[in-house]
């Protein structure tokens, strides 16, 4: 756990000793509370401000005695509670979104493009190689057995060129198979984050 999210943690937990404090204002702590939530969670802050101000402390009906008032407020208090604990929780199993998290999975992205760019690089090389082969057996086929066996010896390098250029092919496709795999598993991993928050 980073120490922003360590942070993060005591600043909300602080809030939740804050519902119990004799003089509570519900206006006033949902207004301090939802600043916090903004500054830790930035752009995904908006569900959880709405939640906590969605909240109501208090009944409308005009005839509302003072139990009813109270037992309204207490439900107000442990519903804003199981709001900000569900907060700490998430932070602890996910983590905050920070810069270095979203330049990984930039970098990610980045090699992805870069691993492709090389493919398409060896695979330009392949062609010619393949060309140069064929070119040397064509004209191999019509010279003296001398040049016949030259030619002969560079399309046996060729060949072995091909087979290591091929060899190296697989291995950038198996990186990226698995770079697809890490991209999916971030996928998932913001999709379970998004489901939860919207619990």
């Amino acid at each position: 756990m980073t120490e922003k999210e360590r942070k993060a943690i005591d600043t909300l937990q602080a809030r939740i000793t804050a519902i119990d404090t004799i003089n509570f204002d519900p206006i006033i702590w949902t207004d301090q509370t939802c600043s916090h939530i903004k500054r830790i969670f930035g752009d995904d802050a908006k569900e959880k401000t709405d939640q906590l101000e969605d909240i109501s402390y208090m009944v409308t009906a005009p005839m509302a005695g003072s139990d009813i008032q109270n037992r309204r407020k207490e439900k107000g208090k442990q519903q804003a509670k199981k709001y900000l604990q569900g907060y700490i929780d998430e932070i602890k199993h996910y983590g905050l979104d920070s810069d270095d998290n979203k330049s990984s999975v930039q970098v990610q992205k980045s090699n992805f493009q870069t691993l492709g760019k090389n493919i398409a690089f060896w695979g330009l090389i392949l062609v010619l190689i393949g060309g140069a082969f064929t070119l040397g057996n064509h004209f191999g086929k019509s010279n003296f057995d001398k040049e016949k066996m030259d030619y002969y010896q560079k399309n046996s390098n060729l060949q072995s060129q091909i087979d290591s250029l091929q060899n190296i092919i697989n291995e950038q496709t198996k990186e990226i198979h698995k770079i697809n795999a890490e991209n999916k598993a971030l996928e998932q991993k913001i999709s379970e984050i998004e489901k939860n928050q919207e619990k």
